[in-house]
């Protein structure tokens, strides 16, 4: 019996696991992202739909950070390796921003809707989180997010 994939399927290996270690794709394909001191690279990008569904890594360097930025889009965010902190605006009157901060750690994730302003700082040994998002933008994208000025 032959098997069947439709012409937009695509498969990619996510990590390697071995023993308790798990191990990122190569270095290769990694590229400096923008307002950030992070590296990405992008895994898969579905643009079959009205907008690209895609999923990337992301890999803070130790302390390293993205400041608070927007982009459109949700997207869910998971942490594999180190520790760190998100932070999201809540209660978005125009007038005060005012923001929540939750601790990361291997396991955790969470969820930003589009357009909801937020940050990310890594900790002292680094951050590397899986980025699962709609309207997906390449990890090295210049228009993958707008910063927003604080006061």
């Amino acid at each position: 019996m032959k098997k069947f994939a439709p012409p937009d399927f695509r498969a990619q290996r996510l990590f390697e696991l071995r023993g308790e270690v798990i191990l990122l794709p190569s270095q290769v394909g990694w590229g400096q992202m923008h307002h950030s001191d992070a590296l990405g690279t992008d895994i898969l990008c579905d643009t079959s739909g009205e907008k690209p569904f895609g999923l990337g890594w992301i890999k803070f360097p130790p302390n390293g950070e993205v400041k608070l930025h927007t982009h459109e889009g949700s997207h869910v965010l998971i942490c594999f390796a180190g520790r760190g902190q998100v932070k999201v605006e809540i209660n978005i009157p125009a007038e005060r921003q005012s923001f929540q901060g939750h601790e990361l750690s291997p396991g955790d994730c969470y969820s930003i809707g589009s357009l909801v302003a937020h940050s990310v700082h890594a900790g002292p040994d680094g951050l590397t989180l899986l980025v699962v998002g709609n309207d997906y933008r390449n990890a090295t994208s210049t228009d993958r997010l707008q910063m927003v000025k604080t006061e």
